[in-house]
């Protein structure tokens, strides 16, 4: 087996947010903790690299103009995608991100956030 087949495919990460900074400091935090990070501004833009590579997990904020993270979460269901969907919310104990659970994401969290717990959360 080849190193590069050893690889898990969670190191593949995939960040949707419409915050500029967010996704920069994702993307940072990320690179550093040694995954994989690729970061779009939206929901609808996520759907071509979702369905052209294979990522582990997707990272999305929960609103978002046009099609939300709520939507993203949906449309990854109803394209068969394997992928872990971990949803961010800045508003705590959002009934939102709770509905995102039952409907299939794996986790969620709060922004603002540590690196810490989005790297122990992966």
């Amino acid at each position: 087996m080849s190193a590069e087949s050893q690889k898990p495919r969670i190191q593949r990460v995939l960040v949707v947010d419409d915050e500029e900074n967010i996704r920069h400091l994702l993307l940072v935090v990320l690179k550093k903790a040694g995954y994989e990070p690729t970061a779009v501004g939206g929901a609808q833009e996520a759907l071509t690299p979702l369905e052209q590579q294979n990522f582990g997990v997707v990272i999305s904020d929960i609103r978002m103009p046009d099609l939300d993270g709520r939507g993203l979460l949906r449309e990854i269901r109803t394209r068969g995608l394997d992928v872990y969907t971990v949803m961010m919310s800045a508003y705590g104990g959002d009934e939102v991100a709770i509905q995102c659970m039952k409907e299939g994401a794996y986790d969620y969290f709060n922004k603002p956030f540590t690196a810490d717990e989005v790297v122990l959360l992966l």
